[in-house]
């Protein structure tokens, strides 16, 4: 596979992740918008995802095979899930 397919690849299973945690406006379905038309409720495990070295990262805060099983329904062997300490929610909750 090319850098640039390995990149769509990812980018595609990003956007089925993103549209997982998402809500549409009334009156629309989440695969007719845009992901910035979407309201995100992002799960209390996500970390968030980074594209590396040809592979999507999965960032969570539990590595269970439970927690990784709901994203095992959008990944294939071009994915690493990966441990971090805090979750998305968490970080934006420090906002000021």
């Amino acid at each position: 596979m090319t850098n640039i397919e390995s990149v769509k690849k990812a980018i595609a299973i990003y956007d089925r992740i993103m549209k997982s945690f998402s809500t549409a406006p009334e009156g629309k379905k989440v695969g007719e918008c845009s992901i910035d038309l979407l309201k995100v409720n992002y799960p209390n495990n996500y970390g968030d995802c980074y594209y590396s070295d040809g592979k999507l990262h999965i960032c969570l805060t539990d590595l269970s095979e439970q927690s990784k099983e709901y994203y095992n329904s959008f990944v294939d062997d071009n994915v690493v899930f990966e441990k971090v300490d805090f979750s998305h929610n968490y970080l934006m909750s420090l906002r000021l």
